[in-house]
């Protein structure tokens, strides 16, 4: 199965992270909840925002289409 989001579990794809600020995302990071391949990604993300974008979601494409699916929104 495919991810949603990112996860507070990465064997739980219901543990969608809904929201994710910079100072959360420093914490998850700390905490060892965000790691590896997930750092540049979310990094990007803030990278991102930095250059005006006004917010970045995370998730299947589907979610574009069914307002019932989670994502991440990184704001």
């Amino acid at each position: 199965m495919k991810k949603k989001g990112v996860l507070k579990n990465i064997d739980n794809n219901d543990s969608v992270i809904e929201k994710i600020n910079q100072v959360s995302y420093q914490e998850l990071k700390s905490s060892g909840i965000i790691n590896e391949g997930m750092i540049p990604k979310l990094d990007n993300c803030f990278y991102a925002l930095e250059k005006n974008v006004s917010k970045v979601c995370i998730g299947k494409s589907d979610m574009l289409f069914n307002k019932e699916f989670r994502c991440t929104t990184i704001q």
